[in-house]
């Protein structure tokens, strides 16, 4: 299916449950409460239509023979509705970055109501120079440190320890890091040779009795950037600028 097929699907999709869901408020109106489920559960299904049609869209879920079936099969879609209903449940606050030029979803935030965290930087993290796949350091650096004291803020306060943090960074193997601070070589540049990650992919885990404080986030950011460094095989941490006026800072300059 073209890109454009897929779009004009989904937004067929969406506007099919909208109608449906409405005339489901009507005969609710009316008391006709049979029919009312029913005009319900058929604009969930398209509502879900255009959940797995999306997946297709961000390259989630291949254009497959699974997938054509589940679109037609009414099982099918009543149960990814269950999957979205608990989805939306765990999380107390979501947030898709509409400036995306990958779609709204190829970046997050999502305020869970366990009072966990979960953030996907998506493009924003990942940069490519002919063959070559990097990831921008300070960047992520940046957006774990603003996390982090968002979180902090917003999480209730009597949600107690241990925490844990879990950083993964996918399709690793061969790459680079990139979007360096002021000081640093970036990758690719004149004759220095960047060392490339040999894993797949990076998942990094941190325990904590206790999550940081507003005022403590940098220190934890800090502290997975180093790791993230560490898995490349570095002891440095290139997202502090080296010269410059922002010697011994996070380099700002470098995120995108």
């Amino acid at each position: 299916m073209h890109l454009r097929d897929l779009e004009a699907a989904i937004r067929t999709s969406i506007q099919n449950g909208e109608r449906l869901a409405e005339d489901a408020e009507t005969m609710l109106d009316y008391e006709r409460f049979p029919t009312a489920h029913a005009l319900a559960v058929l604009a969930q299904e398209e509502y879900a239509k255009a959940f797995l049609l999306a997946l297709v869209d961000a390259g989630a879920l291949p254009w497959s023979a699974d997938v054509r079936r589940a679109l037609r099969d009414h099982i099918c879609k009543q149960l990814l509705t269950v999957v979205l209903e608990s989805a939306t449940t765990a999380g107390g606050a979501l947030y898709g970055y509409g400036n995306s030029s990958c779609g709204p979803w190829n970046q997050y935030m999502c305020l869970r109501a366990d009072g966990g965290l979960e953030i996907c930087l998506g493009s924003q993290a990942v940069w490519t120079h002919k063959e070559t796949k990097g990831f921008l350091l300070t960047a992520i650096v940046a957006r774990l440190w603003s996390a982090l004291a968002v979180h902090a803020e917003l999480r209730a306060s009597q949600v107690n320890g241990p925490w844990e943090v879990t950083l993964a960074l996918a399709g690793t193997d061969g790459t680079v890091l990139g979007g360096l601070a002021e000081g640093w070589q970036e990758p690719m540049g004149g004759f220095h040779d960047s060392t490339q990650c040999r894993d797949s992919n990076v998942l990094i885990c941190v325990e904590r009795d206790d999550l940081a404080a507003a005022e403590d986030a940098r220190e934890l950011a800090f502290m997975l950037g180093g790791l993230i460094e560490n898995a490349w095989g570095y002891a440095i941490c290139r997202f502090i600028a080296r010269t410059g006026p922002l010697e011994g800072q996070l380099d700002w300059r470098a995120v995108r």
